[in-house]
């Protein structure tokens, strides 16, 4: 069996001693650990009344920036705030249904992301949505 990839790539800025949780939350959110609005993967099955979910979550990472900060003249720290994240998802559907549910999928991200009803959404300036399609 040959499987779709969704690669969603998302970049964020938020204020590290502030609010600590953004990039926990997302994480919980697009792999499917929340039990609570949004399960993306969850919400996906929901919304296109699936028997089984159509996203396998397969890897999630953070995408860090390191920056110094000048603590004395002389003596400076490192700092490694996340500035993105990588999703990867695998697609479980229907192969001829791919084309509609990515249609469908960038729709669904583009108005989560507009709406920004979850804290951590406000800090997300932009995602790209990767496929990666295999013709059998």
């Amino acid at each position: 069996m040959v499987s779709d990839y969704i690669i969603i790539i998302i970049e964020f800025q938020y204020d590290t001693q502030k609010e600590r949780t953004v990039s926990n939350e997302i994480r919980r959110a697009f792999l499917g650990l929340k039990r609570s609005s949004p399960n993306i993967p969850k919400n996906i099955q929901e919304i296109l009344n699936s028997s089984h979910l159509l996203l396998n979550p397969v890897h999630f990472a953070l995408l860090k920036k390191p920056e110094k900060i000048k603590i004395t003249e002389t003596k400076f720290k490192l700092k490694n705030p996340a500035v993105g994240a990588v999703i990867i998802y695998e697609y479980i559907g229907l192969s001829q249904d791919f084309e509609t549910f990515i249609k469908f999928f960038n729709k669904y991200l583009k108005d989560l992301f507009k709406e920004k009803k979850q804290y951590y959404l406000k800090n997300c300036s932009s995602y790209k949505l990767i496929i990666g399609k295999n013709w059998e």
